[in-house]
């Protein structure tokens, strides 16, 4: 059954999802993501998330374009990401390994969606605007 979210409640379902999306600009305030996450698929000239719920089970689909379509769910959430983040901030935000991590970042950067730099002794991603 698919449904409109932005007519219900805010309920926080999954602690480790609010986890991730609280260490970025996505969750500021309770009850405005789904509108948010709606508005930036249309900055990124992609289709808006389809909401769908199975029994007890919810899903959350999102459609790419041919430039993220091989990115994994990493990728594809740091792409849209605004932020600046360094190798240590990702692999905690996704608890990956630094070889998952490197690999993640370097795809990242041969398909031009992030710059690598380097000021003093930090090493950071800055991602690319659409």
């Amino acid at each position: 059954m698919i449904f409109d979210l932005e007519e219900n409640d805010s309920i926080q379902r999954n602690e480790n999802i609010c986890r991730i999306f609280s260490k970025t600009m996505y969750m500021e305030h309770v009850g405005t993501g789904i509108k948010r996450m709606k508005d930036e698929m249309r900055r990124y000239g992609l289709p808006e998330p389809e909401f769908m719920e199975s029994g007890e089970f919810f899903k959350v689909i999102f459609r790419v374009d041919d430039k993220t379509k091989n990115f994994n769910g990493r990728q594809i959430f740091l792409n849209m990401s605004r932020d600046n983040i360094t190798t240590q901030e990702y692999i905690d935000l996704f608890d990956i390994s630094r070889n998952t991590d490197i690999k993640d970042l370097n795809e990242l950067i041969e398909k031009d969606c992030t710059d690598k730099i380097k000021n003093g002794g930090i090493v950071f991603y800055k991602l690319k605007s659409p």
